[in-house]
């Protein structure tokens, strides 16, 4: 592969042979680590103490690091000196992450990674969002104009202060380039495309389902609700009835083995609630956040305390989460309030039907940067139809126009910046729901003792909220020219019952919901395990909200083991291998932990369930629109499989009945479990879910996971508990604040502030992550001082 050559080319270079011989000079906090490999990566260990001189810098900023973790305290006089200090830290600690979220963006990773990422390059250019984000540059107020201009300034100073270029460079022989104001808004258009990725495949697959059954059948195949729906407003309907024709789609048994773990989840996703004063053991509002995503190294998120001056001569603390490439708090608290997000799954994406060819709509052409093996760059033209709706695109669904929310002016921009400095809740919901961001839940609680939720970000002004844009749509379906106005985005302030949550599940069965829609929401599960746990606690303490963080009962499980053991039990007559299945499934009471057998067999039993059924018309989806399925085409299916096997309708070919199709699976899954001569009573939870928390590298050059990898510990919970974890995705965070009582908070996450893997902070935390223990949110006592001030360098 591309990595792997350029690897062995680089070992041939001069370059490598003198850091080789010049090795022995290094320290041995990673003896086992090779001399050339430490050598590789010791020129972008940061600036930790001393005095820098920085001729952009308005005035002096102190930056301090605690030893165990190496959380930076900020501490200068206005924030735009605050924002340079902190581009300053993002860029000696995670240059490479930002870099790999704006090329992303913009469509230019084949320009530093060659060929290799052409593909996505060529998904990516057709939202031309590099020219979006220079378009917002020029409306941007002075205010946040001088903040993103003293970050971008810097981050270029921060990559200038380095001995060397971080590692990933060397490794490729290339070089960083500057750091553009305009980056940083790519790295907002980054994010947003990381929580919306689902939607196009989901559209797909169910306009393709529309084509492909009768009305009923669709009703019963994508339902709008679950039992397990807990919304904040308005009371779900009651789920569709199977009707008696089984529908040509279903395709029955696949020829094809499933693998013996549920994928890795496709949904990115949060858990968020907050409980107010009145509710709380101490007399405060308290918020919990985790934010589930990819888990990698380093890690998405960066620590940091930042201390300065506000316009209007306040002192504010700001404690919490910073995204590289971003000049702003994006969760966490400032002393007044605290703050949360989750991926609201709202509708921000629609597909078009047109009857026009391609060559109907006029082209526009982007040119597309690949850069050589062997040196230089190749040029890649890429022409795109665009029609008045957005990209239009080739199907076997036929011509589909693509239409987008962040197309619109706007939907990305630095108003947010905003909230890292509001006083209460009403004031942070107003502007929450005036901020360029992707489209997001967002819980609050203040100082004060009030708690709140408001979906944030751009939507769009969809001309008739009552069309059903859950599939794809015709051409008479119009939007506004502008997102849909602050004051109709939904919001709650101090409900009676003093709680509020979100797990991405729908949040509101009424007119509230019109304006979000559904652009995929999650079956709900997690919200009405964390619903169920805050309610059944009269006063709730920092504890109690841990405790919730790390809540691996498992209630969809549950209900599959009370649909399936009965039917097992009749069928174990002799049959000694499922005989002993029955008896560890029997025992498991609810939990998703380490040493479970009978969850295993559960949850691979879950998974074989669904590939036996949908994994042919999965394969014509993917075929056809990469990613769509029928997963994502219903969020639910778990409640639509188990209303057939009740009702004895649908049943898979070639079977007669449900239970011999579902004895089956289970018989797929113990061979797999039992192969080669292993026991069943090895075959627990934590032995097949172990972390997978890697550098990107590690991907390509597999003999550096020793060095660049986490150790791969056994991991309880998974997908639908609230304690979200697989070998590759799960709570990229912790954290639970009160606000004005930082110095209490907990934050943990599963890598270091560092990326580079010689530093001792790349996987600081991991341990505490693993083990569930808290980490305070605030630095500890300060090792290092580093102190930038104005002068020439």
């Amino acid at each position: 592969m591309y990595f792997e050559h350029m690897i062995k080319e680089l070992i041939s270079t001069e370059i490598l042979s003198g850091l080789i011989s010049g090795a022995e000079f290094l320290s041995d906090n990673k003896s086992d680590m090779p001399a050339w490999l430490q050598a590789l990566c010791k020129p972008s260990l940061p600036n930790l103490d001393g005095i820098l001189k920085q001729p952009l810098l308005n005035d002096k900023v102190t930056i301090t690091r605690d030893a165990e973790l190496g959380i930076p305290g900020i501490t200068g006089k206005t924030r735009e000196d605050v924002s340079y200090a902190l581009g300053f830290i993002h860029a000696q600690d995670r240059f490479p992450q930002m870099d790999l979220m704006r090329r992303l963006a913009a469509g230019e990773l084949a320009e530093l990674l060659g060929v290799l990422a052409l593909k996505t390059d060529q998904q990516n250019r057709l939202w031309q969002f590099r020219t979006k984000a220079r378009d917002t540059l020029t409306t941007l107020p002075v205010s946040e104009k001088k903040i993103l201009t003293q970050y971008s300034r810097g981050v270029n100073a921060g990559l200038a202060s380095l001995a060397g270029h971080h590692f990933e460079y060397l490794a490729l022989l290339t070089t960083p380039a500057d750091w553009r104001d305009e980056d940083t808004l790519l790295v907002l258009y980054a994010l947003s495309s990381a929580l919306q990725q689902n939607q196009a495949p989901r559209l797909y697959a169910r306009g393709w389902f529309a084509r492909h059954t009768q009305t009923e059948q669709l009703e019963f195949l994508m339902p709008d609700t679950s039992e397990w729906d807990t919304p904040l407003t308005g009371t779900p309907p009651a789920p569709p009835v199977a009707p008696d024709a089984t529908p040509p789609v279903w395709w029955g048994q696949s020829s094809d083995r499933a693998p013996l773990l549920p994928s890795e989840h496709t949904y990115v996703g949060s858990n968020g609630w907050v409980v107010d004063s009145q509710h709380s053991e101490s007399g405060h509002a308290m918020l919990a956040n985790d934010m589930h995503l990819e888990l990698m190294l380093p890690n998405y998120w960066y620590r940091a305390k930042i201390t300065y001056c506000t316009d209007k001569g306040e002192n504010i603390t700001l404690a919490g989460l910073t995204l590289p490439g971003l000049p702003a708090t994006v969760v966490g608290s400032n002393g007044s309030i605290a703050w949360g997000l989750t991926n609201a799954y709202a509708s921000t994406f629609d597909f078009i039907r047109t009857k026009e060819p391609i060559t109907h709509w006029p082209v526009h052409q982007e040119m597309i940067k690949v850069r050589k093996l062997l040196g230089g760059y190749d040029t890649v033209e890429l022409n795109i139809p665009v029609s008045p709706w957005g990209p239009v695109v080739s199907t076997q669904e036929g011509n589909l126009d693509m239409r987008w929310v962040l197309q619109l002016p706007q939907a990305i921009s630095l108003n947010f910046l905003s909230l890292n400095e509001a006083n209460n809740v009403r004031e942070a919901i107003n502007i929450a729901k005036a901020s360029g961001m992707p489209a997001v839940n967002m819980m609050l609680a203040d100082k004060e003792g009030h708690i709140g939720w408001t979906l944030a970000g751009g939507l769009p002004q969809r001309l008739d909220p009552y069309e059903n844009y859950t599939y794809p749509l015709d051409e008479n379906s119009a939007w506004g020219a502008s997102l849909l106005a602050a004051e109709k985005h939904p919001d709650i302030v101090d409900p009676p019952d003093g709680i509020l949550w979100s797990a991405n599940n729908r949040q509101c069965f009424d007119n509230k919901y019109l304006y979000i829609g559904d652009g995929g929401a999650d079956i709900g599960v997690r919200s009405w395990e964390i619903k169920r746990c805050l309610k059944q606690a009269d006063k709730i303490s920092a504890d109690v909200m841990r405790a919730i963080q790390l809540d691996d009962r498992a209630p969809l499980i549950q209900k599959w083991k009370k649909v399936l053991l009965p039917l097992l039990n009749e069928q174990i007559i002799g049959h000694e291998l499922r005989k002993e299945a029955a008896g560890f499934i029997t025992e498991w009471q609810d939990s998703a932990c380490i040493d479970s057998v009978g969850y295993l067999l559960l949850s691979a039993w879950r998974d074989m369930i669904y590939s036996g059924i949908f994994s042919k018309v999965d394969k014509i989806l993917t075929a056809q629109w990469p990613q769509a399925s029928y997963m994502k085409a219903n969020t639910r299916w778990d409640e639509t499989v188990i209303t057939l096997i009740k009702a004895e309708k649908w049943i898979p070919s070639p079977y007669n009945c449900w239970a011999d199709f579902l004895v089956n699976q289970l018989d797929t899954v113990l061979t797999s479990l039992t192969s080669g001569g292993k026991k069943l009573t090895e075959a627990t939870w934590g032995q097949n879910n172990k972390a997978d928390i890697v550098h990107p590298f590690v991907h390509v050059f597999s003999f550096l996971r020793p060095w660049f990898a986490a150790p791969s510990d056994p991991l309880s919970g998974d997908h639908n508990v609230p304690h979200v974890n697989r070998p590759g995705f799960g709570a990229s965070s912790r954290l639970v604040v009160a606000p004005a009582k930082e110095d209490q908070g907990t934050l943990t996450m599963p890598g270091g502030q560092s990326g580079n893997p010689i530093s001792p902070w790349f996987l600081a935390g991991h341990d505490h992550w693993v083990k569930g223990e808290p980490l305070p949110l605030q630095p500890g006592k300060t090792a290092h001082t580093l102190v930038l001030e104005p002068g020439k360098s």
